[in-house]
């Protein structure tokens, strides 16, 4: 391109000066800016057309919408009496669960205190304290299983939580 064309020629000129400009590249850069104009244009007719159509329909007035106001006579009402609420049942508190005292093994001599057979700390649970009761089941707060269908009915407390 000469020196003199360069300044008053279009960037997409320059851009393919001495190249194919039969190949498609060209041609599609040089009417890019109208499609894009094409394209708004049509978006924005539709997006129009929508929302002039949902206002057009929300602007109709409906049945639907109308209110009626109806007055009741007093003397009508019956007198409802509504019935207490039922006290909560107090449950017995759980049977305490037998444990059996924990001695640590040591070495000594002469045995003050021995340790429990294996028997007896099958069914207990082991605590710092020995204690009489029914043996341990396996369950998490004395909650039993419900028909031995493997399900534990949760027991709720009365009192609400704050």
């Amino acid at each position: 391109m000469e020196t003199n064309k360069i300044l008053s020629a279009n960037l997409l000129d320059i851009l393919f000066d001495d190249r194919n400009k039969d190949y498609g590249a060209y041609e599609l850069r040089k009417t890019y800016p109208k499609q894009i104009t094409k394209a708004l244009l049509v978006t924005g007719t539709i997006t129009l057309l929508i929302f002039g159509s949902l206002l057009a329909r929300s602007s109709k007035p409906d049945d639907k919408n109308k209110f009626v106001i109806t007055t009741v006579d007093p003397s009508i009402v019956k007198n409802e009496v509504k019935p207490e609420p039922a006290k909560p049942r107090k449950e017995p508190p759980p049977v305490p669960t037998r444990t059996q005292t924990f001695i640590p093994p040591t070495i000594v001599e002469n045995v003050e205190k021995p340790l429990p057979p294996q028997s007896e700390l099958e069914n207990a649970k082991i605590d710092l304290v020995t204690k009489d009761g029914k043996d341990d089941d396996g369950l998490v707060n004395g909650n039993t299983p419900v028909d031995n269908k493997g399900i534990i009915e949760v027991k709720k407390s009365v009192e609400p939580d704050i």
